[in-house]
């Protein structure tokens, strides 16, 4: 498949504490027909499947706290989004963890995009959250993308200190209508004391901000299906 972007990634205990199971949530905006992968018990995620319009070899497989998601998509950005997300309601705050434990990339393929999305609802342009790494190249790094305008085209992205780096461990955080992201620098290369969580970014969706949002992961290809 043309596009195909595997990432296979656990949440910590701390989502699972913070998300509330919803078996008869229906979501604005979620194309109608969408085959729905979920649910998973472990990682807990309610729904996996399409935002916007689904590329027919997505797939979404949960095991012993592992979920592996498959999907193309042209990307999620100011012309709106296409992606494959695994997710469930979060209501109120919340800090959510993953480990990116594997990556398939197509061959000479960039800019796809995988990580902890916060997402308003369904629609392909709602506004969302999204701490993520990319393809291989060291140009397409770890970053924090955004949408701050919910419907809207606006789209925005923060590269954390360590330029041309790639993560292996990403972090969400909201507090209020704030959510904050960062990346585990593991081994000190971002220029921190290795271990140490360093903040990318952060975006206040303000006085409109949902009581509960949509969290889980994201994949999309940056090359359509």
């Amino acid at each position: 498949m043309q596009g195909r972007l595997t990432a296979a990634a656990c949440f910590a205990a701390c989502l699972a504490a913070a998300i509330e199971a919803r078996a008869t949530h229906v979501c604005p905006g979620r194309p109608n027909g969408t085959v729905d992968f979920g649910p998973f018990p472990d990682p807990p995620f309610q729904h996996a499947h399409a935002i916007g319009a689904p590329c027919p070899d997505a797939s979404a497989t949960a095991e012993a706290g592992a979920i592996a998601l498959a999907g193309g998509g042209f990307d999620i950005g100011q012309d709106g989004d296409q992606l494959l997300f695994a997710y469930s309601v979060a209501p109120g705050d919340f800090s959510a963890r993953v480990t990116v434990a594997a990556k398939n990339l197509v061959p000479g393929s960039r800019w796809g995009k995988f990580g902890i999305m916060a997402r308003q609802d369904c629609s392909d342009r709602s506004r969302y959250t999204l701490i993520h790494d990319c393809g291989e190249n060291l140009e397409d790094n770890t970053r924090l993308s955004h949408r701050p305008t919910h419907g809207g085209s606006d789209n925005f992205e923060t590269v954390p200190a360590g330029n041309f780096k790639h993560a292996r461990s990403l972090r969400l955080d909201r507090r209020g209508g704030v959510f904050t992201a960062y990346v585990l620098d593991e081994t000190g290369d971002f220029g921190t004391a290795p271990g140490t969580w360093l903040e990318v970014g952060r975006n206040d969706w303000g006085f409109t901000a949902p009581p509960a949002v949509l969290l889980g992961l994201a994949v999309s290809s940056h090359s359509e299906c």
